[in-house]
């Protein structure tokens, strides 16, 4: 079965941001319990994905939200696993998603706060319902793109451990996603497997464990800057993985 996905053009974007900044706090809240009042059909263009769209799960209680994410990624990075990289980085989608497709979802994940000032709201409903700018970082903030994100970085073969490490600790998308390196996919699957073979310190409470993880980020996006890493077995990998965990740990004890 097919499911078109509709995508926002840009003039419809540009039009949803000019209302974000120049509406009045209860317009901003009003408009945003119907998405129709501000998305046009014909501002939709269609694409095809070759399977039905999933139920995403969404529970009230706050303590729930990682586990709601886990199971909310691999479902619908499964579902969209059609799509490319290129194709996922298309503001558009996303923004249809969140204001079409996933709106009951978004109103109860990401809720806008009857008390918040019009500042917060504004960029609440920019950085969750929309997608500010074209860097990474905006698009794993998104309440629907950080999903296919996630499942992205972190499916392996059809498998999704990694998810849950990805999970524990959200800098690690960002960290990723923003470096050259984490685009590699062997590369990704060495450093899920270390986080979790070390998960004591890396995968901890706390900014110690936060810092470590960059840190060890940095260097093997160094590492990956001098050297060809398609020349070099996996063994050869993990080896020089181990050497830079060694040296973070030094930094970090």
């Amino acid at each position: 079965m097919k499911s078109k996905i509709g995508s926002i053009t840009l003039e419809g974007m540009k039009r949803i941001y000019a209302f974000v900044k120049n509406a009045e706090t209860k317009e901003i809240k009003n408009a945003y319990t119907s998405p129709e009042q501000i998305v046009k059909s014909s501002e939709i263009v269609e694409l095809d994905i070759a399977t039905e769209l999933p139920v995403l799960r969404f529970s009230q209680n706050e303590g729930e939200y990682k586990k709601d994410d886990e199971i909310n990624t691999i479902t619908l990075h499964q579902s969209l696993s059609e799509l490319t990289p290129s194709e996922a980085a298309s503001r558009g989608i996303w923004v249809w998603f969140t204001h079409v497709h996933y709106w009951d979802y978004m109103r109860t994940r990401w809720p806008l706060n009857e008390n918040t000032e019009r500042v917060s709201i504004e960029n609440h409903v920019i950085t969750h319902f929309l997608i500010k700018g074209q860097n990474t970082r905006s698009f794993i903030r998104n309440g629907i793109a950080r999903l296919w994100w996630y499942g992205y970085l972190s499916e392996h073969d059809g498998d999704y451990t990694n998810t849950s490490v990805l999970l524990s600790q959200l800098d690690i998308a960002s960290t990723l996603l923003e470096r050259s390196q984490g685009r590699n996919k062997t590369i990704r699957n060495i450093f899920f497997k270390k986080l979790l073979r070390h998960k004591d310190v890396f995968l901890g409470v706390g900014n110690e464990a936060r810092l470590r993880v960059r840190a060890l980020a940095k260097k093997i996006n160094f590492f990956g800057s001098i050297r060809l890493i398609d020349a070099l077995s996996i063994h050869e990998l993990e080896s020089e993985f181990d050497k830079m965990i060694e040296e973070v740990l030094l930094e970090y004890p």
